[in-house]
Formats: structure tokens, C-alpha cells, sequence
């Protein structure tokens, strides 16, 4: 309906509109609700276009390098905001240099960003870097170069006076200096969008509007101005190097146009203690606009009408099959939906009511009711929108704050309706990057109202990639809190404060781990680090990469309904998806697996606190083997697991295990250590720096007086990297692995055992030893398991499919030739196999270099015969499984 309402020329009043829609959609939705969602992997998705275009804007970057002004090389906005408008007319505002960077007639951007790209495509990713980016696609009218759309007058040069940083080709600088220039935030008019933002002292307020003038559509520009303390020039359009510059197609009231280097259209604001108001016409039919009677013009400043969103829209829960331990529900999203909207959930918070709040990557945010397990009936409301790869919410104060690529949001509902009015900006005094993988990862709040944020630290070039930055109470300042995160993903305590964060495995980052974030911190990962010589901070935890192989978020259990111990977090692993049981305090942990089957991808979670239960989002793109491509689900306890440990420490004498139920077990216990370098990932080393794993014996397991723990006294016991344990009963065997760093004596008194004279046990013989493990068999079986435990799957299909992959099928790999970086190729033969497994960077296959995600080395990890298996499985069961 607003679609043929344009093409005719005009928009339907927005109030007929939300009645007519309103109507429309309740009826359609109580026919179709019960619709299947389109939400597996495989499927295509029901709402192909991106753009949301009945909205007023829409953050993004905006890429006119080389396009606009003629003869530009630079043009590159990384905070930018488009606002569509009528008769197809599109304005792209740059919040950072607060500037109008370009107004075109045509069609949206090119849909070349992350989010833009696998909206239709859910596992195409844009190719990491700043060489696609999102292009006006249409004709270009005016823009301006990347310098200040104002200046003072006798200081307007038209240069970007922003600071450098390390890398002078990085165009993402950051805003201008406070007292030049900030940036206030934008309100939805219902019908339009106002801009707000302030310059050298002076209010200004903007509405872009398409008007009929004379017969005419013209753009206008309504500019507002609080009193103006100095002279200030303000640029309208750049003609580059055009011989002769079209001043006639710009008009404005009660200023006067200058051409400037026969480049530069301008027009100068004089010092003025009262606030005024003026227009800017922009011919966009090409022909000179002549003179306006801006007396005959329509003044009035659009005003929202009601509510944009007023339907509220029911989804179900499919009840998940239960394992040992959980049932895992999948909450339905609303599809089909009147938004029309693909719902793509990134990140998840409850109020204290149990209302959940599902942030999209898309940009859009739901406030969700009934999330609770006692109901059965789900209502969706969508509440805001226009958001530019958003990752993070959070509540402070009971204000919600949104983290996106424009920087941290503040939202406020005006009008008390529910939905967000004002997209108030809290804070961007830290630099953004246009490079596809600077992402707004994670943000939490602190107890003196300031921020916490991470943004992604792979690409290198920024000064604030892989830091984790913090933002004062009142978001005016910006600071660097710690470093060197390759992809941290951060979280807080809710009652003790303690700040964790996770990464991936990568260069710099040897396995997959858990950090303590303290103040001043630097956790290892080059790029994102001021001084690489500085001392490293060792993990809380170190986690195998086969457990985790894309650590992301984290949920504090603070209920214990939740099916968790107390003190206890709930680590997600992205990949597989899954999540792991880490027990902590504020100096170690241990993580173990859990029981739990995911079918959504898992990328955050938090506890209701109505039921207790953790819930969890996610969706597809970066690499996960999940059956579906979007969702919501939550995690039910279905009985407590006696098997596993709810209390583990480690100790200068040994480790402490504590069960539910009396310790009568089987242990032994290894460790190993990881190698940071340059390489992607690590192997696994013993102490004496060759491949392979210590073994530890056990002198002897001690109960305590309940007979629900047991200390396993171990001699000599250091710091290690990586310390496992094995726990087995007659029908269960499963490990807990622990990082040591800083070992304390273990009070035996103050975990309810008799006094232990650990000189004595010492000095005796170990009562459980170690033994060489056994020969593993060799076998195709062997191998299948192995491809999906160690994370083979992750990168390398069997059925002949690379897309969503980051390496080369294994479907008719072996014995293929293989084009290797350096000119030359290979056959895919056991020895080739072998080694790319063993040393993956010795030879590298062509279109496989300098990826984000590349092969780690296997060596110590995999034994001989488990390298046969998986050699064995690259060679016949790819080949079986293409032949069904």
C-alpha cells in the first residue's frame, strides 16, 4: 500500500496508513499464525529486502570514494544515516564530521555490509576489509567531501582536520573534537526523521523533506539554529572538479550562496544572539530552481501521529527433546509478521517484570512478553528500529542503551507509548572503522553508571580495535579499561562486579579462553594491543578448542532454577552450538560439557527472572553448524546430574572435586601447554617443549568427612596451561580441565576434611598412576567422530559445499591436485593430509591465505592413530556420502 501510494507521487497520511495496516494485518495474522517459520538452514527467508523503507532513517556506512565529488579518492563515512524520502530521494548525513555527505535519486545502497548482504543470503558474508562497502546506487545529485559540514568562517579549508591515528589511510577517525562538534541524536517525526546536533556552541535541528513547489518536487532542507556566538559557514554541495559548478540548482531563504574555489557552494551564518530558521531548496529534476517565496511555504514541522508499531504479534514454543540433563524449547518467532522483518535475535535482557528485550542485527529491537515456562503464548512488539550492525543492550536505570557501529544509543520513549521516539547518542568519542569487521561486539554496565564496551580486534588498523573501552557515567569520555581481545565478547557480575570476557582462537590467541578483565589489563593479541612487550595477564581459564572453537557469550547463574551450581557461568560456544559449565570464583575456574541440544545458533543468553531459566539467541553467518538460521530457545533443567563436580579448585597439593552425591569415582589426570605465536591456534606441548601431553600421578584420593568430595593429592603440581581431569563411573566418563596460575595450600578444615598430612603422602608411592593410554583403533568410524569433536565440520563439508565454510570441501579431496601459495601444487595424498594437520601453514592452499579463520596445528592433540582415522574418513567417506 505505501509502496503504490509513492509511485503515485504521495504518501498516504501516516494515520490512514497505521489504521489500514493495523486492519489489514489482524486479520491476516489471525488466519496465518500459525504459518511454519522460515528459520532452518537451507531455507529461503520469507522478507528479502532489507530496507525497511516506510522507516524515517537508517544508520550505515557510506562509501563514495573515487564516486563523489568528482575527482575524490577518500569520500568514506563509517557513522553515517539515510534518510529515505519521497519520490525515491535518499540523504546520507555524516554524524561524525556533521555533514550531508550525499543526497541521490535512485535505490538504496548497494547491499554490500554484513548485515545488508545475508539478510537474503543467510550465509554469505562480505569479504573482510574496506573494499566493499555499501555504494548509493542511483544518480548523485550533491555531496559534500569528508571534511565539517560547518566551520567557522575564516577558518574553512575543507579538510579533514580529524587526528591520523597509526594508519593515515584509515578513514574511520572518530568524531570531531567536543568543542567543534557532537552529535545529539535523531527523533522519529512519524512522517520523517529531525536531526539534532550542535556546532561551535550553536543548536541546530534539521528536517529533510521532498515538497511540492510550484508543481514541482523539490528537496528541502529546514535548518533551526539556536543563537550563534561566531560567524559559521556552512557547505550545501561540493562540485569537484566540474568546469562550471550549477549554483542554480540551490535556493536558500535568508542567506545568500557563494561558489568558493569554483568549487564550493556555502553560505554564511553571521553572529546572532536570537535563534532563527531558514530553508534549503535542492533541485532534484536537474533544472535551475528560480526564486521562492519562502513566505508561501509550508512551514509546519511534521509531528508523530500515535504509535508506528501498534500490532502486537503471538508466537509459540516447540518443546525440544529432552537428554540426560535439559530440554532445550525453541520459542517460534512471528513469521509471517506486518513488520515485514526477518528477525535475525543478537542479543537478549529481561526487566524485572521477566518483559525480554531481542536485539536484531538487523537493527530492529522487540520487547517480548510471556517468556516464562509457565505460558504458552508469546507477544512480540516491535519497539525500535534503524540500528546499523547492533550487537549489545543493556538496561541502566531502567533506560536501555544500544551498541552499534554509529556507537552507544540511549533510547527514550517521549510519548510513554511503549516504542522509542528519540535515538538519543550517549556516546561515539571512540573510533569506527568502515572495515566489516570492526564489530560492536558487547557492552555492560557498571555500578557507577559508566559502560563497559568491546569492539572486534582482528583487523588492526584502528586505535580502538580489541580494547576493551570504557564510557564515563555521562558518556562524554572515553577511555581505554584493558586490551589485546582478538573477538571479546565481555560480561559483568550482577552482584559482585567481576568482569569476564571470552575470545577465539586465532593468531596471538593459542586455544579458546575465559579472562578476568582487571584495569589495565593486556591479554595477548598483538594487534589490539599498544606494546606487545608488556607482561600478559594468563587467562582465568584456558578452554581445549575442541570444546569451544568459537567462544562468544557468557550468563552468570544467579537462580538456582537454572540447573547450574552457584557460582557458576554458562560459557556459549558459537560453532557447535553449545554451551559449557564453567564453576569460577574470582581467581580459577573449570569447565566442563553439557548435556544439551541446540538447534538455534547460540550467540548470547540471559536468566529470566521470572522463571529462572536461561534463555539464549543467535543466528547464522559467521560459521556455525546450527539446524536453523535464526532463533530463540531455553534452556529447562530436567534432574540433577549426580555425576558431575558443582564445586572444583585447584590447589599447590592437588585438586579439590565436589559431587552432589558421594565422590565414588575413577581419575586421572594430564596437563599441557599452549604456544602463543603469530600462527594460528596451537598445538598441544608438553613442559619439555615437544608435542604431546604430561601425565600426572595420583599419590591419593582423599574424601571428605560427608563422602561428597574428594582431594586428589598430586605431587609437585605447577602452573600449567592446561590441566585435565578424568572422571569416570561404570556408564559415564567425561573430563574437567582447569588453568593454573597462582596455587594456594589447601585448608582441609575449611572443606570438611580431616587433617592430611600431605609430607607423608608424598613421600610414599602413588596409589594411582598413570598409565600410557592404549593403541586407538583405526577406523572410518574413528574419523567421523573426530571431524565433528575436534571442529573439522565447522570448516570443511563432505557434501561439496564451501558456502559458510572457511576451508575446502573434503568431498574428492584426496588425491586432487592442490594449487599451494608459491606457484606450485600437490596431490592430496596421506602425506599431504598428514602434514596439513600437523604443520597447516607449511604448505597453504591457494584462495585460502591470510583468511580470518585458518587451520590451527593438531600436533600433540591428535595421536598417530587418530590422524590415520580422519585420513582414512577424507578418503572414503566423502566419497560414499556423495554417491547417496
Amino acid at each position: 500500500m505505501v509502496r503504490l501510494a509513492r509511485r503515485c507521487g504521495k504518501r498516504l497520511p501516516r494515520s490512514s496508513i497505521f489504521f489500514f495496516t493495523f486492519l489489514v494485518f489482524s486479520t491476516a495474522f489471525a488466519q496465518d499464525s500459525e504459518k511454519a517459520s522460515h528459520v532452518m538452514r537451507g531455507d529461503t527467508p520469507m522478507y528479502p529486502d532489507f530496507l525497511d523503507s516506510d522507516f524515517p532513517f537508517i544508520e550505515t556506512v557510506i562509501d563514495l570514494r573515487g564516486i563523489a565529488p568528482k575527482g575524490n579518492e577518500d569520500n568514506l563515512t563509517p557513522r553515517g544515516i539515510v534518510l529515505p524520502l519521497e519520490n525515491d530521494v535518499f540523504v546520507g548525513f555524516d554524524t561524525e564530521l556533521l555533514r550531508v555527505a550525499v543526497i541521490w535519486k535512485g535505490e538504496f545502497l548497494s547491499l554490500e555490509s554484513m548485515s545488508m548482504m545475508s539478510y537474503h543470503a543467510p550465509l554469505a558474508k562480505v569479504a573482510q576489509g574496506q573494499n566493499r562497502l555499501p555504494k548509493p546506487r542511483g544518480n548523485i545529485m550533491y555531496a559534500n567531501g569528508l571534511y565539517p559540514g560547518w566551520s567557522p568562517t575564516n577558518e574553512a579549508d575543507f579538510k579533514d582536520p580529524r587526528p591520523r591515528w597509526q594508519d593515515p589511510e584509515e578513514l574511520g577517525r572518530g568524531p570531531l573534537d567536543s568543542d567543534k562538534g557532537n552529535w545529539e541524536g535523531i527523533e522519529d517525526l512519524g512522517s520523517g526523521a529531525r536531526l539534532f546536533y550542535e556546532i561551535y556552541g550553536t543548536a541546530v535541528t534539521e528536517i529533510f523533506s521532498v515538497v511540492d513547489i510550484q508543481g514541482r518536487s523539490i528537496l528541502r532542507r529546514q535548518i533551526w539554529l539556536g543563537p550563534v556566538n561566531e560567524s559559521l559557514s556552512l557547505v550545501l554541495n561540493d562540485f569537484g572538479n566540474e568546469t562550471s559548478p550549477k549554483d542554480q540548482l540551490l535556493q536558500t531563504t535568508r542567506h545568500s550562496i557563494s561558489i568558493i574555489e569554483n568549487r564550493y557552494a556555502t553560505i554564511e551564518i553571521p553572529i546572532s544572539k536570537n535563534s532563527q530558521q531558514f530553508n534549503i531548496f535542492y533541485s532534484i529534476d536537474g533544472e535551475s530552481i528560480g526564486q521562492l517565496d519562502d513566505a508561501n511555504l509550508d512551514q509546519e514541522k511534521t509531528l508523530k501521529n500515535g504509535s508506528r508499531w501498534q500490532q502486537t504479534i503471538s508466537s509459540g514454543i516447540e518443546t525440544g527433546e529432552p537428554t540426560q540433563e535439559f530440554i532445550v524449547d525453541e520459542i517460534t518467532l512471528p513469521y509471517p509478521n506486518p513488520w515485514k522483518r526477518r528477525i535475525r535475535p543478537v542479543d537478549i535482557l529481561f526487566r524485572k517484570n521477566g518483559d525480554a528485550i531481542i536485539l536484531t542485527f538487523d537493527g530492529d529491537l522487540y520487547s517480548v512478553k510471556g517468556l516464562s515456562e509457565n505460558k504458552t503464548k508469546i507477544q512480540w512488539r516491535r519497539i525500535a528500529a534503524g540500528f546499523n550492525e547492533p550487537q549489545s543492550i543493556c538496561l541502566r536505570d531502567n533506560e536501555l542503551f544500544v551498541f552499534s557501529r554509529n556507537g552507544i544509543t540511549r533510547l527514550v520513549d517521549k510519548n510513554g507509548d511503549g516504542e522509542i521516539d528519540f535515538y538519543s547518542n550517549f556516546c561515539n568519542r571512540f573510533t569506527q572503522s568502515a572495515h566489516t569487521r570492526d564489530y560492536p561486539l558487547s557492552m555492560v554496565s557498571q555500578q557507577d553508571g559508566s559502560f563497559l564496551f568491546v569492539k572486534g580486534g582482528q583487523q588492526g588498523n584502528s586505535p580502538h580495535i580489541g580494547r576493551v573501552l570504557r564510557a564515563s557515567p555521562d558518556g562524554k569520555e572515553v577511555s581505554i579499561f584493558a586490551e589485546g581481545l582478538r573477538n571479546g565478547y565481555i560480561e559483568i557480575h550482577p552482584k559482585t562486579g567481576m568482569i569476564t570476557a571470552s575470545d577465539q582462537q586465532g593468531k596471538w590467541v593459542p586455544s579458546t579462553p575465559l579472562y578476568k578483565i582487571v584495569k589495565g589489563g593486556s591479554y595477548g593479541f598483538e594487534p589490539g594491543m599498544k606494546n606487545a612487550s608488556v607482561e600478559i595477564e594468563s587467562p582465568l581459564l584456558w578452554i581445549p578448542h575442541r570444546m569451544a572453537q568459537s567462544g562468544i557469550g557468557q550468563v552468570w547463574i544467579t537462580d538456582s532454577r537454572a540447573g547450574f551450581p552457584a557460582n557458576s557461568m554458562i560459557y556459549i560456544d558459537y560453532f557447535r552450538p553449545s554451551i559449557l559449565k564453567i564453576l569460577t570464583d574470582e581467581n580459577q575456574a573449570a569447565v566442563m560439557a553439557v548435556d544439551a541440544a541446540f538447534e538455534t545458533p547460540l550467540l548470547k543468553g540471559a536468566i529470566n527472572p521470572i522463571d529462572g531459566l536461561a534463555y539464549f539467541v543467535g543466528f547464522q553467518i559467521w560459521g556455525s553448524s546450527a539446524k536453523r538460521l535464526e532463533g530463540v530457545c531455553r534452556l529447562k533443567p530436567k534432574q540433577i546430574d549426580f555425576r558431575d563436580p558443582i564445586l572444583a579448585m585447584a590447589f599447590d597439593e592437588g585438586i579439590l572435586l565436589a559431587f552432589p552425591e558421594e565422590a565414588n569415582r575413577e581419575y586421572s589426570v594430564s596437563s599441557w601447554e599452549y604456544l602463543r605465536s603469530e600462527e594460528y591456534g596451537s598445538g598441544q606441548y608438553k613442559a619439555s617443549g615437544d608435542p604431546g601431553t604430561d601425565k600426572w600421578d595420583i599419590h591419593k584420593a582423599i574424601t571428605s568427612r560427608d563422602g561428597k568430595a574428594v582431594f586428589l593429592a598430586i605431587k609437585g603440581l605447577r602452573s600449567t596451561m592446561q590441566l585435565e581431569v578424568k572422571i569416570e563411573t561404570e556408564d559415564h566418563a567425561d573430563s574437567i580441565y582447569f588453568t593454573l596460575n597462582n596455587l594456594d595450600p589447601f585448608d582441609s578444615e575449611a572443606y570438611d576434611f580431616d587433617t592430611i598430612d600431605f609430607a607423608s603422602i608424598f613421600r610414599s608411592e602413588p596409589l594411582i598412576a598413570n598409565q600410557s593410554e592404549s593403541e586407538r583403533i583405526v577406523s572410518i568410524e574413528r574419523g567421523q567422530e573426530l571431524y565433528t569433536q575436534i571442529g573439522c565440520a565447522g570448516c570443511h563439508s563432505v557434501d561439496g559445499s564451501t558456502e559458510g565454510r572457511a576451508g575446502p570441501t573434503f568431498k574428492g579431496l584426496y588425491q586432487k591436485k592442490r594449487p599451494i601459495v608459491g606457484g606450485y601444487s600437490v596431490y592430496a595424498d596421506d602425506e599431504y593430509l598428514r602434514e596439513s594437520l600437523i604443520s597447516p601453514n607449511s604448505r597453504i592452499l591457494k584462495g585460502y591465505a591470510d583468511l580470518e579463520v585458518a587451520m590451527p596445528s593438531y600436533a600433540g592433540i591428535l595421536s598417530d592413530a587418530d590422524i590415520e582415522s580422519l585420513i582414512l574418513f577424507i578418503k572414503e567417506e566423502p566419497a560414499a556420502s556423495s554417491s547417496n
